[in-house]
């Protein structure tokens, strides 16, 4: 129906009690034909069991509204729902001021596409986001059907196994040397310690005490507390870095350090002759360098702080043993082969 101002509503028509009866659905732009159509449906549906829809507000509620509330009965302080919350603020973002009940399974799949497009991870990281939510919206009954339910999940990224081999280690530290901070030292404490980027980028004083790095179970993937050995290397680096509020690679005073990738381009610009790596291969790096010099997998992936292992089965058993000294051994076995393999680039 148009209004005199040429504004476009929907409505539907019925009869209760032999009486002609109208009921406004919304304004043609925020909601669509199909959107209507569907909700006129259910409408008449209730019309059917003799109820008054005319007398009755329509209920609505936004993807934002259920997303919030799934989140109040889910979310942990974890890194892991952080990353759940940015990917469908930034991904979703166009169907969370909707009405949930008019969200369609091609739109689902028309933004997991779009994320797609910006990398496989994207993908699939949102639609394993969205997903659970409109599962729980179904249980919960805001919606009759799961929009995602016959949506197939994007292929998982291929798993990447590139291993920097010592020359290109030493060629990168060397490289390493000619940038300023905050990378040139965070960058060294990523070889070091085999830590997440994020982990170290938000790296505090407060949690330094002597040769050991805790860092609290709100920054860590698992949501759980984790210890690291420091290397007299890192020890070193650590020592150079000016004191500018409590993040120690922070250059606000106040927030961890962004600009990763044009790092990694200034990065590349020095070390032309590598074959192309990512800043994670870093972390794989350290782990396969840990294993060649004879330190075991359960204790590399405590190192890691990993959830699971090689072998599963030992690790979900064993997993509270700390290996606080093997790991201690580790971290410097490690530490002192990164030593050598510097000092032998230098000559």
């Amino acid at each position: 129906m148009a209004t005199p101002t040429g504004a476009t509503s929907f409505f539907v028509e019925f009869r209760h009690v032999g009486r002609k009866r109208r009921k406004s659905l919304g304004r043609y732009g925020p909601l669509t034909p199909n959107q209507a159509r569907t909700m006129a449906q259910a409408l008449l549906g209730d019309v059917a069991r003799g109820i008054d829809v005319a007398r009755r507000p329509v209920a609505t509620s936004t993807v934002e509204d259920v997303f919030s509330r799934y989140l109040e009965h889910h979310e942990k302080p974890t890194r892991y729902w952080l990353e759940v919350r940015r990917n469908v603020k930034r991904d979703a973002a166009s169907i969370l001021n909707r009405d949930i009940k008019s969200v369609e399974r091609a739109e689902i799949a028309s933004l997991v596409d779009n994320a797609s497009l910006r990398s496989a991870t994207a993908g699939r990281k949102l639609f394993t986001a969205l997903r659970p939510v409109f599962r729980w919206a179904v249980e919960r009954g805001h919606i009759e059907k799961n929009p995602c339910q016959e949506l197939r999940p994007p292929p998982a990224p291929k798993a990447r196994d590139h291993v920097l081999s010592d020359l290109e280690l030493a060629q990168i530290w060397q490289a390493i040397d000619s940038m300023h901070f905050p990378f040139s030292p965070l960058l060294k404490l990523l070889i070091l310690t085999g830590q997440r980027r994020n982990e170290v980028a938000a790296m505090n004083w407060n949690e330094i005490d002597g040769d050991v790095w805790t860092i609290p179970s709100k920054r860590t993937k698992n949501g759980k507390q984790h210890e690291i050995d420091l290397h007299p290397l890192a020890r070193q680096v650590l020592e150079a870095v000016p004191q500018n509020g409590h993040l120690i690679f922070s250059t606000t005073g106040t927030t961890p350090p962004s600009g990763f990738g044009k790092a990694k381009r200034r990065l590349d610009a020095l070390t032309p002759e590598l074959s192309p790596w990512r800043l994670h291969d870093l972390r794989r790096t350290a782990a396969s360098g840990m294993a060649a010099l004879g330190v075991l997998p359960n204790v590399i992936e405590r190192v890691l702080n990993h959830q699971s292992g090689v072998n599963a089965g030992l690790v979900s058993v064993y997993q509270r043993h700390e290996y606080r000294s093997e790991r201690r051994e580790g971290v410097m076995l490690w530490g002192d082969h990164v030593s050598k393999i510097i000092r032998a680039e230098k000559r």
